[in-house]
């Protein structure tokens, strides 16, 4: 589908390329059909020990509960900061002992989680904790991390980075994030054990369809109904800062809608009820907007795997979804990509 100007009118409509839309119709159907199925059996929350990150390892408990699976919890210690000249400074705890210390105290946290749920494995690990958990992860072959966000964003966010989108772009698994603005909302039992509407979008590429396996997997196991977006771009200002506004012809949203029913008919379980939107504009705002329009209880989506500088200039809809969202956000990163 491509953006249009009408001669006449001068206004942007979305149009269908009857001349390339059945080659990647094929290509995408005959990728669906050989997704494989996926189970979540190894779950691993992060946490540092603050109410913060405690969002997220409720969330995971919850989860682990319904899908059900094995939870396990690893907590990171940093190295302390070297200073030049002062090396015979006497610090309060060397890191060797804060390893000591953490690894007694992530114990204590694992016992008392541990009512109503088989025993938590604990891991503690020294470094810098998104390559610690990303490595983590990779070792133990877990299926999912579960980690809370803090939703920075602007420069304060730019210059700190995020260990949560580090751990979504670079993590061997798929990721959940769980923004911990909104915990006051509700508990972390509530949100896993209240999945009702989940969230997908889909932008027809091959990609995009990475995350329907985890989609059938969580809809079928905790009943939720799912809806399927799609968001088209309209074509930018001469200055190429700001998409224009479109208006998407009822034929073409028809086209989409038919096209999603179909991505859902090949994908997912018929049993799951599923609804289709479309929607013109920037995909992370359309996407976050739908959700809290329509409360959804969670956003599955891919991740292109962007990384570096390209990732920088172009952005990233799923790290921009993951800092916005109202809900947590299941991220499966497209291993295709580097």
């Amino acid at each position: 589908m491509k953006a249009t100007r009408s001669p006449k009118s001068g206004k942007v409509e979305l149009e269908v390329n009857a001349g390339s839309e059945p080659r990647v119709a094929n290509a995408l159907f005959n990728t669906l059909r050989k997704l494989p199925e996926v189970k979540f059996k190894k779950i691993l929350a992060t946490t540092d020990f603050s109410d913060f990150s405690m969002t997220g390892v409720r969330y995971a408990m919850a989860l682990a509960k319904e899908v059900p699976a094995k939870l396990s919890l690893v907590a990171v210690v940093e190295p302390s900061v070297a200073f030049v000249g002062v090396e015979g400074v006497i610090i309060a705890r060397s890191d060797t002992e804060m390893v000591e210390l953490e690894k007694r105290r992530l114990a204590r946290l694992a016992k008392e989680l541990s009512c109503g749920i088989a025993s938590i494995s604990q891991f503690i690990r020294y470094g810098k904790p998104f390559r610690e958990i990303v490595a983590l992860a990779k070792e133990e072959e877990f299926d999912l991390i579960v980690l809370a966000t803090h939703g920075r964003t602007g420069f304060k966010r730019a210059l700190i980075g995020s260990t949560a989108e580090r751990v979504v772009r670079h993590a061997p698994c798929p990721v959940l994030t769980v923004p911990a603005r909104i915990a006051g909302q509700k508990s972390g039992a509530m949100w896993a054990a209240g999945l009702r509407n989940v969230l997908v979008p889909i932008d027809f590429s091959e990609t995009s369809t990475k995350a329907l396996p985890y989609v059938s997997e969580l809809a079928k196991t905790l009943r939720a109904e799912v809806t399927l977006i799609h968001v088209m771009v309209p074509l930018p200002t001469a200055e190429f800062i700001y998409p224009t506004s479109a208006e998407i012809r009822p034929q073409i949203k028809r086209s989409a809608e038919d096209f999603l029913l179909r991505v859902q008919h090949e994908s997912l379980n018929e049993a799951i009820p599923t609804e289709t939107v479309v929607r013109s504009g920037f995909p992370y705002l359309e996407i976050t907007k739908c959700a809290q329009r329509m409360q959804s209880d969670m956003i599955i989506m891919t991740s292109h795997g962007h990384t570096g500088f390209n990732r920088a200039l172009l952005g990233s809809t799923a790290d921009r979804v993951v800092r916005h969202s109202p809900c947590p956000v299941l991220v499966v990163r497209d291993k295709g990509n580097p």
